[in-house]
């Protein structure tokens, strides 16, 4: 029997074997193909190259860069989507508290509408601003001086620059609508012709009120006037 073998390289080997002797083998001359083997891609088979190239050839197909470009997004965060539901709107911005009304007033000691106790009474002083203080007010409990009707617009604590005249310190006892708030000791004025001034920090309900001068003890100042600022 014989085999014939066609080997990729084009080379034909006859393989004849007789019955009852070995196998032998021929090689025959190279014969043309009619058909050309498929070539070996690079990466599966050596490629020949000429001295002095790279041991791989440059890959015709453009290599994509890993790096990237400046400016890239490197992660991707979805947008917010805008909420279905409607939002409430803003409460309205509280009204600021007004500023106070700038508020003055004056009150005469010696006025007709007060009440002068006991033996108080108004004397002659050229210092005092209307010519005229209420004098002999304490040293004792009917000896008092009651500023009536000093009305204010709004309820709060006023200022009130009290103007009296005493050689000497002396002190007197303040009332409020009838409650004592505070009790004082007024410093000497330059003589006992000389007017001068202390301002007290006082406590007022809105509309009329009374402010009450008293020392039940000892002798208290002369009075000249009041005057309320805010």
């Amino acid at each position: 029997m014989t085999i014939i073998a066609l080997a990729a390289t084009g080379v034909l080997v006859a393989s004849i074997s007789r019955i009852g002797s070995p196998a032998t083998s021929a090689q025959l001359p190279a014969l043309p193909l009619p058909w050309s083997p498929t070539p070996v891609p690079a990466s599966a088979a050596a490629v020949a190259l000429p001295p002095g190239s790279p041991t791989r050839p440059p890959d015709p197909t453009p290599s994509r860069s890993l790096a990237r470009p400046e400016g890239s997004v490197t992660s991707f965060v979805p947008a917010a989507r805008p909420s279905a539901s409607r939002s409430s709107p803003a409460p309205p911005a509280a009204a600021e508290p007004a500023p106070a009304t700038p508020f003055r007033a004056s009150y005469e000691a010696e006025s007709q509408r007060n009440v002068l106790g006991g033996q108080t009474r108004p004397l002659p002083r050229d210092d005092a601003s209307a010519g005229l203080v209420v004098r002999f007010v304490g040293n004792g409990p009917d000896n008092f001086l009651r500023f009536v009707g000093v009305t204010v617009p709004e309820p709060g604590t006023y200022n009130v620059r009290v103007q009296y005249i005493s050689g000497e310190p002396r002190p007197a006892m303040v009332l409020i609508n009838g409650r004592a708030v505070m009790s004082l000791v007024y410093p000497a004025s330059p003589d006992w012709y000389t007017v001068a001034a202390v301002t007290l920090r006082l406590p007022l309900d809105a509309g009329p009120n009374t402010i009450e001068f008293r020392n039940d003890t000892a002798w208290a100042p002369d009075f000249d006037r009041i005057d309320l600022t805010r």
